[in-house]
């Protein structure tokens, strides 16, 4: 048997609470892209407490290279769904009281976790969709003139259907599968999965291409599935060959 004080000795950490120049840093259960925890600043103003992400949704973004700038409209939009407000990318939210203070700290948590998140996972959308046009462009110019097809449908062997940006055939048959990735974990977690669970013969080739740079475990673990390639060697002389067109 065990009781709760072993449970609240193991996730102690969890519960951090730190003395900083912008108020009590706190941890929360929320999470950001990378999976770190959401922190938010707690100021006491006489009876109430102001509660803020010191603008770390904001830096975030930044971290993964995105410009928070343009995205005014969502981190307002957040806010509002949150029941809190924003100035200068910071979410912050008010408590009158103690009452309402883990209000408040869910609030900006909230905000703060599910901006960065939107924000993020709305570019790599957007970055995918720019670079399978990319690859498409690629393979209509090249002189071999390939036989493929856009938005591939593929039953893999756990009966699961994946979508593929692009097959190409060789007498009729899939000869080569190719799909866009990016560098979020959503993405890699997807086409890696989609790669592994399709069948393996030695006349069937696999291509994960991406267009900005994996981080070092996420290339090791795409290779694992697939041959992967960055654009430019798909749109190169060198890349029609490699991909034995």
């Amino acid at each position: 048997m065990i009781d709760c004080s072993l449970i609240r000795n193991a996730t102690g950490s969890f519960d951090s609470c730190v003395e900083t120049d912008q108020g009590l840093r706190v941890s929360t259960d929320c999470l950001y892209p990378s999976f770190s925890r959401v922190f938010v600043y707690i100021v006491k103003r006489g009876d109430s407490f102001l509660v803020h992400d010191g603008g770390e949704a904001a830096s975030c973004v930044w971290e993964h290279g995105r410009e928070h700038s343009r995205s005014k409209k969502l981190w307002e939009r957040t806010a509002s769904r949150f029941d809190c407000a924003t100035e200068n990318f910071v979410f912050r939210a008010t408590a009158p009281n103690e009452e309402w203070l883990m209000a408040a700290i869910l609030s900006v948590a909230n905000a703060a976790a599910n901006a960065a998140n939107s924000m993020i996972e709305k570019d790599h959308a957007l970055t995918e969709i720019t670079l399978v046009e990319r690859i498409a462009t690629a393979l209509e110019k090249n002189p071999a003139k390939p036989t493929f097809d856009r938005r591939v449908p593929v039953v893999g062997k756990s009966g699961r259907a994946y979508e593929f940006d692009f097959a190409l055939r060789r007498s009729g048959v899939i000869s080569t599968l190719i799909d866009s990735v990016s560098p979020h974990h959503t993405s890699i977690a997807a086409k890696y999965v989609a790669f592994d669970d399709t069948e393996r013969r030695p006349t069937l080739e696999k291509f994960a291409v991406y267009e900005r740079e994996l981080e070092k475990e996420n290339k090791v673990l795409m290779q694992n599935v697939a041959d992967l390639i960055p654009i430019e060697q798909v749109e190169s002389d060198f890349g029609a060959a490699f991909l034995n067109l």
